[in-house]
C-alpha cells in the first residue's frame, strides 16, 4: 500500500493534470527530492481479481468495483512525467509483486527520471515481499543501507 500511495502522491506533486482531479492542493513550496518505492504495485488492469478489488485499501479507491476509469486513476505509471522525483525501486526474488518493478523502471527510463532498480535475494536466499522491514536481518540492513545511500545522493 505504501508504494502505491507514495507513487500516486508523487504524481499529484509533479503532474498538474493529475492533481486537478483532487480537491486538495500540494503545500506551497513543497517538492519531493527523491522517493523510495519498495515491493509495490504500480499499475492495475480490469483483470484484477475480485478478492484484490475488495481489499480494504482498494475499496476506498474503487467505490464502483474497479471500473476502467477507477483503475486508470490509481495507475502510478500513468502519472510519471519528466519532473517526477528520483526513485529508489526495489523488490525481491519471492516478492509476489516483483513483476511490477520492471514496469516502473521502464516508465522511469522512458521519462528520463533518475532511478535505482534493485532485486534482492537469489536462488539460495529467497527473500519475500517487504523483507527489508525485518531490520534484524543482514538482508534488510543491506537493502536499507542501499536505500539510504540513494537518499544521500539526492537529498544532502
Amino acid at each position: 500500500a505504501g508504494a502505491l500511495l507514495l507513487g500516486l502522491y508523487a504524481g499529484i506533486c509533479t503532474n498538474p493534470e493529475y492533481a486537478a482531479r483532487y480537491d486538495f492542493t500540494v503545500p506551497e513550496n513543497f517538492a519531493l527530492t527523491a522517493i523510495a518505492l519498495n515491493c509495490g504495485v504500480y499499475t492495475f488492469d480490469e483483470e484484477l481479481p475480485d478478492w484484490e478489488k475488495s481489499s480494504c485499501l482498494l475499496k476506498a479507491f474503487l467505490p464502483q468495483g474497479g471500473t476502467k476509469e477507477e483503475l486508470e486513476n490509481i495507475d502510478v505509471l500513468n502519472r510519471i512525467t519528466d519532473v517526477y522525483p528520483p526513485v529508489f525501486c526495489m523488490t525481491s526474488v519471492r516478492d509476489f509483486m516483483k513483476a511490477q518493478a520492471p514496469l516502473l523502471a521502464a516508465k522511469l527510463l522512458e521519462n528520463n527520471v533518475p532511478f535505482v532498480f534493485r532485486v534482492f535475494g537469489d536462488k539460495v536466499n529467497m527473500l519475500g515481499h517487504v523483507f527489508h522491514c525485518d531490520i534484524k536481518t543482514v538482508d534488510a540492513a543491506q537493502c536499507n543501507d542501499a536505500e539510504c545511500d540513494f537518499f544521500r545522493e539526492f537529498c544532502f
